[in-house]
């Protein structure tokens, strides 16, 4: 999964950024999320997502597993403006690749 992303900057809603390489890991399974603000099956189904994730850590967390699972949110919005009130409303702490990134396109 690194390779696919070499090269790119993953952001969280946090403000932190690092490389897709050194984020997505070697023993990671990784989920990419297509979504976007505008889609309302994709805004039914981000919140059940981030629950999931929510149980799914927490679960790890009492099984003392050191399994990880990152999500990558693939934003088709039509505006970084979309992108930030999106992640702001129903998204976990999960990367991205910021808006305008040429491996959206």
């Amino acid at each position: 999964m690194a390779d696919l992303l070499k090269g790119v900057q993953l952001a969280k809603q946090d403000g932190t950024k690092i490389a897709a390489e050194e984020a997505l890991k070697v023993d990671k399974v990784v989920g990419l999320y297509f979504s976007a603000h505008w889609c309302p099956p994709c805004r039914q189904f981000t919140p059940i997502l981030k629950f999931c994730i929510f149980i799914k850590a927490d679960f790890h967390n009492e099984l003392e597993d050191d399994g990880e699972f990152e999500v990558v949110f693939v934003s088709f919005d039509r505006s970084e403006a979309d992108l930030n009130k999106y992640m702001n409303e129903c998204h976990g702490n999960w990367y991205y690749i910021p808006f305008g990134s040429d491996k959206i396109q």
